[in-house]
């Protein structure tokens, strides 16, 4: 009797598609700046902006020295609460620098290129053909670029 293979759900597609690329640190960037209001608090994200994570330690810019005070001492706390938030851990430390923090809620989905419109490089070539057929063209279109971009930082 021949065995019927189970199906995937394309989220375990994407997960093990962007890891292999190394997309899924830009994803996650991504979704902390998406989800920031959502996991710090209206108060707070009204303050501050997520910036880089890198090794578990995320940046967060604050925007003025009361606030980055009242946060150093709410560190360990926003840690805990970002990660359980999340769901997983992945922020192990959170580091506070001094600057402007937008207070907009953070867009729906990234911000598309301004300018004409360009031709397509051998780099996006390639990446479109990396990238297997998804019922959302417009999320496969995201990937494709998101590889484009990476295959061109390698490239550098």
């Amino acid at each position: 009797m021949a065995s019927r293979k189970q199906p995937i759900l394309a989220r375990y597609v994407l997960d093990r598609f962007a890891k292999r690329r190394h997309l899924d640190r830009d994803l996650r960037r991504y979704e902390l700046a998406v989800r920031w209001h959502e996991l710090v608090g209206e108060r707070i994200a009204s303050r501050t902006t997520p910036g880089a994570l890198k090794r578990g330690q995320l940046t967060v810019v604050v925007n003025d020295s009361a606030w980055f005070n009242e946060l150093a001492f709410l560190k360990a706390q926003l840690t805990d609460q970002i990660n359980a938030r999340l769901g997983e851990q992945r922020v192990r430390e959170i580091r506070l620098v001094a600057g402007k923090a937008g207070s907009a809620a953070p867009p729906a989905t990234p911000p598309k290129p301004a300018g004409p419109v360009r031709r397509r490089t051998d780099l996006e070539q390639r990446a479109d053909g990396e990238v297997p057929p998804l019922v959302d063209e417009e999320l496969r279109q995201r990937i494709v670029r998101a590889r484009g971009a990476q295959l061109s930082r390698d490239a550098d």
